[in-house]
């Protein structure tokens, strides 16, 4: 049998754990201990319940993640293929730094429409190029960009 002091240091500690006041008394229940142990399974079987709802939703917002990732992963390799042919098509067909005009040049990566018009201002005052290394003559290129360029000029 358990003492009335035993049974309100159980009651202090139940009700510090699931914030409820006690004694809580389940139909048909004949005594305090049978309430508190009724009452103890119900918060169970509601915790286990809720349990199941968050998993559901995690499993559920997972999915949903997985499936935008896909979309994007396709997106990003649609696009990465389309500027690859762009780059392989740029590269199959060199362009003569010599005669390409302004919006030609500024196709290469890397050369935007101001370089562009800096490459045509430079070979215009001071003459044709004659190996890539004349490019570092002007304004904005550097010795990495020359390396970047390189594969798609021709003299």
């Amino acid at each position: 049998m358990i003492s009335t002091k035993q049974m309100r240091k159980i009651t202090f500690i139940l009700v510090g754990l699931v914030c409820l006041p006690l004694p809580v008394f389940a139909a048909g229940a004949s005594s305090k201990m049978e309430a508190i142990s009724a009452k103890a399974s119900e918060i169970a079987g509601e915790a286990t319940d809720l349990a199941g709802k968050a998993t559901t939703k995690a499993s559920i917002l997972a999915d949903e993640a997985t499936a935008k990732a896909m979309t994007f992963a396709g997106k990003a390799s649609t696009l990465a293929g389309k500027a690859s042919a762009k780059t392989s098509d740029l590269a199959n067909k060199l362009i003569n730094i010599n005669t390409a005009d302004t919006s030609t040049l500024a196709k290469i990566p890397g050369i935007g429409e101001k370089l562009a018009e800096a490459i045509t201002k430079h070979r215009d005052t001071n003459g044709l190029f004659t190996q890539a290394k004349d490019l570092l003559n002007v304004d904005g290129i550097s010795d990495s960009l020359l390396k970047k360029i390189e594969p798609f000029l021709q003299f």
